[in-house]
């Protein structure tokens, strides 16, 4: 997939995704910052005959945006301070993750749309997900600020009664994995339940990746899959997540631009997420668990 392949194709798309980005701007109350700078981008998309790499991450980024708003669109027209949060979602952070990459700042907001589209995704796959962060989720549908938000984890959810937590951190760097996967696993252990470390790893959303490349046309489906299995970064994670008592999987989620919907195996990619999911070995249930998240994930692929 060359830069004029992916152009044509978001060439045909755009207009349905500005469209629903401006509605989501529109629902949050966005005026400024992120999502409106990417708006401006993609509306000249049509009008420019040629175009820039910010505008075509810029498709892949607004991809993300809608489908957060798809997903917590019904709770946040519940609860005021979670729509706030998503606001905030939309407005800051930089507006493409390679501007982010090349200034060396972590923004809160990226972080917080990593985990509120995992959480997300988990509760439209059927997983019983009860906090996302402060936002406690009540028995009568909504969601509900609490105080004590120093005490949460990212997520939690029920697996069967059991009480599970998610711990997810952004990996922006292979130097990065080691100390951001240890701090997953001292926030799992410091509250003594067996939780998921997940791990978003925004990097591979750039075109120039050669993986985009090998895995759309030169690979087969199964040695694609196993090429992103077996990369260096994936095996370090699931080697130094395992090794806690109280881990019992590892979520990775990568991002990446793909033209179509392919399902490789555990890997799905919808526009730019694919998702890895590891159990651990020798912890009753925890294989059943990893797939119910697999499943969970999958099946909230958004068109």
């Amino acid at each position: 997939m060359n830069m004029h392949d992916i152009t044509t194709y978001i060439g045909y798309q755009v207009e349905e995704v500005v469209a629903e980005l401006t509605e989501a701007c529109k629902f949050f109350g966005v005026k400024q910052g992120r999502a409106i700078i990417i708006l401006k981008l993609l509306q000249s998309f049509k009008s420019e005959k040629t175009h820039s790499e910010q505008q075509s991450l810029a498709y892949f980024e607004a991809l993300g945006l809608n489908s957060l708003y798809r997903l917590w669109r019904k709770h946040a027209s519940q609860c005021l301070e979670l729509r706030n949060r998503l606001c905030c979602i939309f407005e800051e952070a930089s507006p493409l993750s390679k501007d982010e990459l090349d200034r060396g700042k972590i923004y809160k907001a990226r972080s917080d749309t990593f985990v509120f589209t995992l959480a997300g995704r988990l509760m439209w796959g059927g997983i019983e997900v009860i906090s996302v962060e402060e936002f406690q989720y009540h028995a009568d549908g909504h969601f509900e600020q609490t105080e004590n938000k120093q005490e949460q984890p990212d997520i939690r959810f029920l697996w069967y009664q059991q009480s599970v937590v998610v711990e997810g951190k952004r990996v922006r760097s292979p130097l990065q994995i080691e100390k951001r996967v240890k701090d997953a696993i001292d926030q799992i252990e410091t509250k003594q339940q067996y939780g998921v470390v997940a791990i978003d790893y925004p990097p591979l959303l750039q075109l120039e990746q050669p993986i985009i490349e090998r895995q759309l046309s030169e690979m087969p489906d199964g040695l694609a899959v196993n090429r992103l299995e077996t990369e260096l970064w994936i095996q370090k994670i699931r080697s130094l997540a395992l090794q806690s008592d109280w881990v019992v999987g590892v979520i990775i989620c990568t991002a990446y631009p793909v033209r179509t919907h392919v399902s490789l195996d555990f890997t799905r990619q919808d526009g730019q997420w694919s998702v890895v999911v590891i159990a651990r070995e020798g912890i009753k249930g925890s294989e059943m668990l990893m797939r119910d998240i697999q499943f969970a994930l999958v099946s909230t692929t958004f068109h």
